[in-house]
């Protein structure tokens, strides 16, 4: 499994990218001879609609959409999950997660009690943080980040509260820094870094390039 978090502030063009790049996981994976599909989730009862798709879009979720029990779950890399879902329980078997919300990870997940924060965090194994452009470069681009999940030598605390902190032991490493030029961030973060994992070495390689 992959779990590709994508970050940045209302309106700046999460949802949007997110779907660019689910079409061309999906692209890749039918050249692949994987038969793929997209799978969007609601914000209520997020698995109502599900049947197997194996690219899934969390799209604006609240870390209250689902218990801690199930983001555990749905991000497990080893085993398949039976998600909660209004009418019965539906299998969970993505080969890639893309969430995107206007909160870091860290921050999204710190709001989940009852699990250790590190248990979510660690899961994530990429983040693509979007950002505005500022006056005066300011030209209706955007420019894209990507990270990568990385294991603290020294833990670091983070405070929640005035009396209260998180210890972290896994955080966010840029490796793609300040790219404005959308096309070849995406191009440039599927090749080297998501389709590799999404597909790995035992799944041949498309004839062609779908990119």
């Amino acid at each position: 499994m992959t779990v590709l978090y994508i970050q940045g502030t209302p309106g700046v063009g999460k949802t949007t990218l997110a779907n660019e790049i689910a079409l061309k996981i999906k692209t890749q994976g039918n050249l692949r001879g994987v038969k793929s599909d997209i799978y969007s989730a609601s914000s209520r009862n997020p698995f109502d609609d599900y049947y197997g798709q194996d690219i899934m879009i969390l799209d604006d979720l609240r870390p209250d959409s689902l218990s801690a029990s199930d983001w555990l779950k749905v991000f497990d890399p080893l085993n398949s999950a039976n998600m909660s879902a209004r009418y019965k329980n539906k299998l969970v078997i993505p080969r890639v997660i893309i969430v995107a919300n206007y909160q870091s990870p860290v921050n999204f997940f710190s709001e989940i009690k009852g699990e250790d924060i590190n248990q979510f965090v660690r899961r994530v194994n990429s983040m693509i943080s979007i950002e505005s452009k500022q006056f005066p470069h300011f030209d209706f681009d955007n420019i894209y980040n990507l990270s990568e999940v990385v294991k603290l030598s020294t833990p670091r605390n983070l405070r929640i509260s005035q009396d209260e902190f998180l210890t972290l032991h896994f955080d966010f490493k840029k490796i793609l820094d300040k790219n404005d030029d959308k096309e070849k961030f995406i191009k440039q973060s599927l090749d080297e870094y998501i389709l590799p994992r999404a597909f790995p070495p035992e799944i041949n390689s498309p004839s062609t390039n779908g990119l």
